[in-house]
């Protein structure tokens, strides 16, 4: 029987310097909030910031690609937002196992 896992997603949202909402962050404090995530359907596993480049990461969890959208609906507007949908290694690795034993065994030894 297979286990249900919800989907993880990383986005990157970046915007220009003349469109920064440093002076207006409200969307930002909304997306943040842990009742918004919670309204959404969204785990977050981090919210990340680099603020002199202009550009957010965020790692967060949910059951669908709809959910995630719900949730950075407050800043869709600010600039540009890639989501995508990301496996952890782990699970990546039972996707596309290892031809050749032997190579691996090797490659562990160094």
């Amino acid at each position: 029987m297979r286990t249900y896992v919800a989907m993880l997603f990383v986005a990157v949202h970046r915007h220009t310097a003349e469109s920064c909402p440093h002076d207006d962050p409200v969307g930002w404090h909304v997306v943040i909030s842990p009742k918004h995530a919670a309204k959404c359907g969204v785990k977050v596993h981090g919210n990340y910031t680099a603020p002199p480049e202009h550009v957010s990461f965020h790692v967060v969890e949910a059951d669908e690609y709809a959910q995630v959208v719900e949730y950075f609906r407050p800043v869709l507007t600010e600039g540009d937002i890639t989501i995508t949908p990301v496996h952890r290694m782990q699970e990546a690795a039972k996707m596309f196992p290892v031809k050749h034993a032997s190579r691996l065994r090797k490659a562990l030894r160094k």
